[in-house]
């Protein structure tokens, strides 16, 4: 009996442990810019740019809140980057946050696992909902839950087809990621063995 216990014990530890890398929350990545940088404005200078990732949104203006500009890219991206989120996950929602005044009219989301091969792009309408407050960006929350599972994603920034010209910018503030981790191999076979001590014990 007092081996039975053990045994319900270690499964119910190994189940909280394989449990565990399902409730992971995306709050840590890196990432770079695909597209040149034409402003940047509150932001750090270093090659990795800490900004879209700072949980800060944008407030002031394009030249001086906390935004990364690109302009002049005629028909192609306005703005593309690709970010590691550090493991893999199964995405839900993906929400950017771009300055009112020069912001997209849509974006293409793509997929990878290695950063070599993406998906075909996904294309999101953006209906630029003000943030408010004393913020001066816009928002959207897109539902990217039917995404393949990714380490890495790429977002590219699109205008609207009736205003594809020089001239116009893009200005990113924010871009932030819901989502559950993939478990590693590992915690899946404990989680698997612990299912099996649980099954054996009801059977006794």
């Amino acid at each position: 009996m007092k081996k039975l216990h053990h045994l319900t014990l270690t499964a119910a530890l190994l189940l909280a442990v394989a449990g565990s890398a399902h409730a992971a929350t995306i709050t840590s990545f890196s990432y770079i810019y695909n597209t040149t940088i034409d402003n940047q404005a509150g932001a750090d200078p270093g090659p990795t740019f800490a900004l879209l990732n700072d949980n800060e949104v944008g407030e002031g203006s394009w030249n001086g809140g906390e935004y990364v500009g690109f302009g002049d890219a005629g028909t192609s991206a306005w703005a593309s980057v690709t970010v590691n989120l550090g493991a893999v996950y199964d995405l839900s929602t993906i929400t950017p946050y771009t300055y009112s005044s020069f912001n997209a009219g849509y974006v293409e989301v793509s997929t990878s696992t290695d950063n070599l091969t993406f998906s075909s792009p996904t294309q999101y309408i953006l209906s630029n909902t003000a943030v408010g407050g004393t913020s001066t960006a816009v928002t959207d929350t897109l539902n990217v839950a039917a995404l393949d599972s990714a380490q890495y994603v790429k977002i590219d920034w699109f205008k609207t087809p009736a205003n594809p010209g020089a001239g116009n910018w893009v200005f990113i503030s924010e871009v932030d990621f819901d989502g559950s981790a993939i478990p590693e191999p590992s915690a899946a076979l404990f989680g698997g063995f612990a299912l099996l001590a649980l099954v054996l014990r009801r059977r006794r």
